[in-house]
């Protein structure tokens, strides 16, 4: 994967993520989107799996990307060098000798 398309990931994340403990070891990181395009082009990079939801009116119907444990670890050291807002965030996450 090129840095290009890690930033990107970054970016996403850093603006439509999700990241909270799934169970006592592990946790999960979603990225909500109503488009399933962008989260497609997540899932063929880094795994996991696309949900739908479907909401009620007024609200949009929408897509979510879910990984967990070692997949979502791989993913958040790939692209803690490139977040801007959510850095510190994902830090609480990951293992001291990760970072």
């Amino acid at each position: 994967m090129t840095p290009e398309e890690i930033a990107y990931a970054a970016g996403f994340f850093d603006g439509e993520d999700c990241i909270y403990r799934h169970r006592k070891d592990g946790f999960r990181v979603t990225v909500h989107q109503v488009v399933k395009t962008p989260l497609e082009w997540l899932r063929i990079r880094w795994g996991g799996t696309i949900e739908f939801e479907r909401r009620q009116r007024p609200h949009q119907d929408i897509y979510r990307w879910v990984i967990t444990h070692r997949k979502a670890r791989l993913f958040l050291r790939a692209i803690l060098p490139y977040l801007q807002v959510k850095q510190a965030k994902v830090k609480e996450f990951l293992p001291e000798e990760e970072i």
